[in-house]
């Protein structure tokens, strides 16, 4: 009997250790979440570590389907509701792609923010806290987050020009190059190149047209600020 016992529990520990989301794969999906709502609210520095503290932490909480919409869901937007303005809350709570970030299917998690911005892609180095936060601010009785100061000089928030995703962007602008090319041939400059030409060409990972970077260089940029100089990028 007692050996049947320790088999279930050691089955039913494996079972929560196999559906419960990985630090790795949690830490990914709350820097892409984050950027985001950086990029869209027009986060603060300080609220950029929150947001991404926060994110952090609801994502190592999904275990099961239930947990999608569950304790710790509600408990981010009580967290997220000490950080973010008045302004910029009502702007999360509409994006259902920030306030309902996990959809569970058929037995799988699907991420909304993939349905309008392009894995991997970056608009912000990565937050200060992104090296050293492991989560546990979830455990607290009362919100680490209440009473707390989140000024420093808000962004401009983006969330009139966000973007679809890139495919979408590059699909219209492949058409309008189509439509327009007999009268770009007429505007070819003497030297041969089109002074009209839209560039899309890359610098050191980054894409000029979109202003959007790669995942390593976002956490490079993060952490090189984070070591180095003080004063330079999010805090």
């Amino acid at each position: 009997m007692k050996k049947t016992l320790t088999t279930l529990t050691l089955l039913l520990f494996l079972a929560m250790q196999a559906s419960a989301m990985s630090y790795s794969k949690a830490r990914e999906q709350a820097l892409f979440l984050a950027d985001k709502m950086a990029y869209e609210l027009g986060l603060s520095d300080d609220q950029y570590n929150a947001v991404y503290e926060i994110n952090l932490d609801y994502f190592m909480c999904i275990d099961s389907q239930d947990d999608v919409l569950g304790t710790y869901w509600s408990r981010r937007n009580t967290d997220l509701g000490y950080v973010l303005t008045v302004a910029q809350y009502a702007l999360y709570k509409a994006a259902s792609y920030f306030y309902k970030p996990i959809e569970y299917s058929a037995g799988s998690l699907v991420y909304a923010i993939y349905q309008k911005y392009t894995k991997k892609r970056y608009y912000n180095e990565a937050p200060a806290v992104y090296e050293t936060y492991q989560g546990g601010n979830r455990f607290y009785t009362e919100s680490p987050y209440k009473g707390r100061s989140y000024g420093g000089e808000a962004k401009k928030s983006n969330a009139s020009n966000a973007q679809p995703k890139q495919d979408s962007q590059d699909n219209k602008q492949a058409s309008s190059t189509s439509r327009g090319t007999a009268s770009d041939n007429n505007r070819t400059s003497a030297n041969g190149s089109n002074p009209n030409a839209t560039s899309t060409s890359k610098k050191g990972g980054q894409d000029t047209q979109s202003g959007s970077m790669s995942r390593s260089q976002a956490v490079s940029k993060g952490r090189e600020n984070t070591t180095g100089n003080n004063s330079g990028g999010r805090r």
